[in-house]
């Protein structure tokens, strides 16, 4: 009786043991935003992303939230490279040395504490770059 019960405790823990290496070399799937944001209760959430060129001309490709007085909340992330993000509109003083740098990972919100309401541009490092927004 004594050693059916070893076998099954060592069966059961190697059975731990794989579920536990199965779950470290798991794969992630990236995702573009916050794709669960609305389904909290979030109603009128803005999800999704935009893609912004290096081009530091005037130009609307570069416009990463139109200027909206009912904004209550904003976030803004690089996906793929670095961006410098500019609270304004004017997009002819664009430059990749100027504004509020962001590297992918890193995350710059609009909130009650730093309500800004106009638009918000931005140049990216490299050629064309993905940026996710959300905004309320």
């Amino acid at each position: 009786m004594n050693k059916l019960i070893s076998i099954l405790v060592g069966a059961l823990l190697a059975l731990a043991l794989i579920v536990g290496l199965i779950g470290i070399f798991k794969e992630e799937t990236p995702s573009l935003g916050m794709s669960g944001f609305n389904d909290l209760g979030y109603s009128g959430v803005t999800n999704d992303s935009v893609s912004i060129s290096a081009s530091a001309l005037a130009t609307s490709s570069n416009t990463v939230l139109s200027a909206n007085s009912a904004r209550l909340y904003a976030r803004i992330e690089p996906y793929d490279q670095t961006i410098f993000v500019h609270l304004t509109s004017d997009t002819s003083s664009l430059a990749v040395t100027e504004g509020i740098q962001l590297d992918p990972g890193e995350v710059y919100e609009i909130g009650p504490n730093n309500l800004y309401i106009g638009a918000v541009v931005a140049i990216a490092s490299g050629s064309t770059s993905t940026v996710l927004r959300v905004e309320k």
